[in-house]
């Protein structure tokens, strides 16, 4: 079931997608993440399943070609997603493509600027306070990571 069959969007799917290297990718000829190793059996699922606004979302969050954000913040941004794939999934769904997508793309979105700042921001507003305190507690390690 995809997200456009029930309505939401799947973090799970943004997350591996924002994980890939697409170069690697492109050159092994298989889905290769930005840790340089091939992906498991279930983000291979996810990035073949995506839709179109997942795959939107992923592209906003990190960056047009040539201007995407530090691998290291892209890692961290796809743990922070898999840890929010859960009760706050739906919430920061939301918040994620209201900030970094607009509809009919007629300006610039306000988070496009400073991604990783802005996602940092909406993360904590809108994920942290409906995470369990072990996922929060990982959450929190990984936002003081990102720069």
């Amino acid at each position: 079931m995809t997200s456009e069959d029930n309505g939401s969007l799947r973090l799970g799917a943004v997350a591996a997608l924002v994980d890939l290297d697409l170069g690697a990718s492109r050159a092994a000829q298989a889905w290769i993440g930005l840790d340089g190793l091939p992906c498991s059996q279930n983000e291979t699922e996810l990035i073949i399943s995506a839709t179109g606004e997942e795959q939107r979302l992923a592209e906003a969050l990190r960056g047009p070609r040539g201007m995407e954000m530090p691998e290291p913040d892209a890692e961290a941004i796809a743990g922070l997603l898999r840890l929010a794939d859960g009760p706050p999934a739906p919430v920061l769904a939301v918040g994620l493509l209201q900030k970094f997508l607009i509809p009919d793309d007629s300006r610039q979105a306000p988070a496009r600027d400073d991604r990783v700042a802005a996602f940092a921001e909406l993360y904590r507003t809108l994920a942290l306070p409906r995470m369990a305190a072990g996922d929060a507690d990982r959450a929190v390690a990984l936002l003081e990571g990102v720069a």
